[in-house]
């Protein structure tokens, strides 16, 4: 067990609609702790987990989950702090110089539990997370696999691809392998939800847009809040999707998850 209860993280693929559900989140009186990008992302998770080495790594997600436990809740860092700096420094798809990580550190706010936090790459890595810290619950936000595969945002696919479909078919269909992409970690999800009925649950993106009130009082239930009215303008991102674009290979990806 690590750090004090109540921390609840939000995870999917990126651009699956999880700032959206921060925004819902926060409007039923979680806080977020800062530094965050313009998309709400906790950006000391991005510069600890953004990693695709880390998977499969245990020891190593324990030390970076504690480091990161006490970044969002305010503990102290004491000989800790070096280890952030260099991490930071050091993370690969977008290092920084030690003088900005120093000042990424120096810039953090901490909020009362139970603490809110969002990263689309959370999700790579709750398996270890939940197994690591009984007081963390975990949102995975799932949504259209076609508007995924379609969506400019593949990063993930990008930075862990070949990390998650180790042993998946090879293919040079692109649309096929952020599907794959997309199947695994839904897969993934699913068994955690299945694992951790109490700290763990999948939410369908699309429900949250058609019926907000019902999904967000779903979701207060499940992290014991009490449930308030919501006012967040909900905006669809619209992804476009070429109408002859649906094969039978997709299809059977598509239909395991309702879509």
């Amino acid at each position: 067990m690590t750090g004090p209860r109540n921390i609840i993280g939000i995870g999917g693929l990126g651009g699956s609609g999880t700032r959206l559900l921060a925004q819902f989140l926060q409007e039923q009186g979680l806080n977020m702790p800062t530094p965050r990008n313009e998309s709400d992302d906790c950006l000391h998770f991005t510069r600890l987990f953004k990693w695709p080495d880390l998977l499969g790594v245990p020891r190593e997600i324990q030390i970076r989950w504690n480091l990161f436990n006490r970044l969002i809740t305010g503990r102290s860092l004491g000989l800790a702090r070096f280890k952030a700096v260099k991490l930071f420094t050091q993370q690969p798809f977008e290092p920084i110089s030690r003088k900005e990580s120093v000042a990424l550190l120096k810039s953090r706010t901490t909020v009362e539990a139970p603490v809110l936090f969002k990263e689309p790459n959370l999700h790579l890595f709750a398996k270890d997370l939940l197994e690591l810290d009984p007081g963390l619950k975990f949102i995975y936000l799932m949504r259209d696999g076609l508007k995924m595969a379609y969506n400019s945002n593949q990063q993930q696919l990008n930075n862990f691809g070949d990390a998650v479909l180790a042993d998946a078919p090879p293919t040079e269909d692109l649309v096929l392998r952020a599907l794959q992409f997309w199947d695994r970690s839904n897969e993934r999800a699913a068994e955690l939800v299945g694992r951790y009925p109490d700290r763990a649950m999948m939410v369908r993106y699309e429900d949250l847009i058609q019926d907000p009130e019902q999904t967000i009082g779903a979701i207060c239930s499940f992290l014991e809040l009490p449930y308030r009215s919501i006012t967040t303008d909900i905006r669809q991102a619209r992804t476009k999707i070429p109408a002859e674009v649906k094969n039978e290979h997709y299809q059977v990806i598509l239909d395991r998850w309702g879509y």
